[in-house]
């Protein structure tokens, strides 16, 4: 028999806040928890594996709408992979997106940087003038 966890349990085992077992089972991610005969909400193991899952495909960029869909996906494993690989190559997409923003926001901190010398007053600052241009 399979062991079963309390969602105070789950949470140390599984790494989150107990809020966040709560959120994810509104949100469809996680299936409604069994009760204990006390009216405990219960959880399995492969319940803590899910949000394990769940945290890693987070940290890969994925929202969590983004998670629930590759979950659907789940539910016709004969299906080709085609809607996963879509998915895959947005996120990619989307990440060289960000990486061109991030670059282009480094480029402008850096010329401002150029223009400060630490040595003026506030009122003379280079990086205040850089700013306050158009």
């Amino acid at each position: 028999m399979e062991k079963a966890f309390t969602r105070g349990q789950m949470a140390h085992l599984a790494t989150v806040n107990p809020a966040t077992i709560r959120y994810y089972e509104r949100k469809g991610l996680l299936a409604k928890a069994k009760r204990s005969p006390a009216g405990y909400r219960i959880y399995s193991e492969a319940t803590i594996r899910k949000i394990k899952l769940i945290k890693r495909v987070q940290a890969l960029g994925f929202s969590l709408a983004e998670i629930a869909e590759l979950f659907a996906l789940q539910m016709t494993p004969e299906r080709e992979c085609a809607s996963v690989c879509r998915q895959i190559h947005e996120k990619i997409e989307d990440i060289e997106k960000k990486i061109t923003h991030l670059k282009s926001i480094q480029s402008a901190l850096s010329m401002m940087a150029e223009n400060c010398n630490g040595k003026r007053t506030i009122r003379d600052c280079g990086v205040l003038e850089v700013l306050a241009d158009d």
